[in-house]
């Protein structure tokens, strides 16, 4: 009888057992218990024993004790790590403030470093959550595992749990903050706007994913006027937007505009191609890189063409010397000439990668050839805003994209020429 008291006294769960009153806690365990064999306990001996006694209890004490100690621990191991992000946050607006504060000029270096902490915390908070990987658990049919989840369990039930760094609001809020403040160093009148530094601050709010701030910035790149070094009081010198160095460099600006077309931004898309592709700086700094040699060597053609058929007509007798320089100088030129031509003509005329915005009618072949870029970019904003399936081309409707539509005829293009559709040849 007092066996069979004993069992249906004896606690469900081994750990149950343990933790449960002290007489439940006296009964012995079995040698198969898996608590026993994997060492975490040691066994429970008979009454007669005091000093055995004792020494289970001391060692029932030291387990409880450390699972006590375990929830201050990973405690303090949350509230550091929501401090790794937010006291580096706190210094770079301590920095940033200092620099706005100051009417002299900005260094150029200090904005920079500035912008390059703010891209490195930017690359923390943007990550998702959800893409990190999982730390790895023992297996869950040991009882180590079965301890370990019933502590993690304690410690999420904490009141005063810190918010860790995963947390969408949290994230929300040092976004907001770290673009807030790099806008405002872009924008203080005495900070100078470098290509180095507006690429670094490009990366940083496509990174933030906000573009909206980047048309603003792109202008001020152009327009915003230089402080002039050692001034005091501060002067500054009288922008020229059409300057060649006030272009938007291309990769930069495809990579702002792929940035508002991930986001569906229509209105940042379309004010990114405005102050970016469409800007005369820009234009003027195609034509000087790509058409500078050609025209350069179209200018230098006549003096060559002469040296050459002055050397051709020293190599015959059959006519005058002075005549058969003319004709072979005549001869070449028009060849460069016709052959120069029907490849200009082809250069500018091609359509290969229209897709449905195309030029419309009377639009000149030197400003197709300059605009190629700013109609290719508004292409590929009307692909991404349009069905995907070629045969439902045109039948697109709402308000972005009638804003769309006119947006492109304003500036001589023209959406989905009927000729040029599949079918409609």
């Amino acid at each position: 009888m007092a066996l069979l008291h004993s069992q249906r006294r004896r606690a469900i769960c081994l750990f149950c057992e343990l933790a449960g009153p002290q007489s439940l806690r006296r009964t012995s365990l079995t040698a198969r218990s898996p608590l026993l064999q994997s060492g975490v306990l040691e066994p429970q001996y008979p009454r007669g024993s005091q000093w055995r006694r004792s020494k289970a209890t001391d060692s029932h004490a030291t387990l409880a004790a450390n699972r006590k100690q375990a929830a201050p621990k990973s405690h303090q191991e949350r509230r550091v790590e929501v401090s790794s992000v937010h006291d580096p946050l706190l210094s770079i607006e301590e920095e940033a403030n200092a620099v706005l504060a100051s009417p002299s000029k900005a260094e150029e270096e200090i904005v920079l470093r500035l912008i390059r902490k703010c891209l490195v915390i930017a690359s923390d908070v943007s990550k998702d959550p959800g893409t990190s990987p999982k730390p790895q658990r023992v297996d869950d049919n040991t009882p180590a595992s079965a301890l370990l989840s019933l502590e993690e369990d304690d410690i999420q039930s904490l009141p005063g749990r810190v918010e860790s760094v995963e947390s969408p609001q949290l994230r929300k809020e040092s976004i907001a903050t770290v673009s807030r403040i790099a806008h405002k160093l872009l924008v203080h009148t005495p900070v100078f706007i470098d290509p180095e530094l507006l690429k670094e601050y490009t990366t940083l709010q496509t990174l933030l994913r906000r573009p909206d701030t980047l048309p603003e910035v792109f202008q001020l790149y152009a327009t915003k006027p230089a402080a002039i070094t050692g001034s005091d009081p501060v002067q500054y010198r009288t922008p020229r937007p059409n300057r060649l160095n006030a272009a938007i460099p291309a990769p930069i600006a495809n990579e702002a505009l792929n940035s508002a077309i991930a986001l569906k931004d229509l209105t940042s898309a379309l004010q990114i191609i405005e102050t970016t592709f469409a800007t005369p700086s820009f234009r003027r700094l195609k034509a000087l890189r790509l058409a500078g040699v050609p025209m350069a060597a179209a200018a230098l053609s006549p003096f060559a063409a002469y040296i050459i058929a002055d050397r051709l007509s020293a190599m015959q007798s059959s006519m005058d010397s002075y005549l058969a320089t003319n004709v072979a100088f005549t001869g070449i030129l028009a060849y460069l000439g016709f052959t120069g031509i029907l490849g200009v003509v082809a250069v500018t005329t091609a359509n290969d990668k229209m897709k449905r915005v195309t030029w419309a009618d009377g639009t000149p072949l030197r400003e197709r050839w300059l605009r190629e870029e700013e109609r290719a970019a508004a292409d590929l904003v009307v692909t991404a805003w349009g069905f995907k399936q070629v045969s439902r081309w045109g039948e697109e409707e709402g308000e972005d994209w009638e804003i769309l539509r006119e947006w492109i005829g304003l500036r001589g293009m023209i959406l989905d020429r009927a000729e040029l559709m599949e079918g409609m040849e």
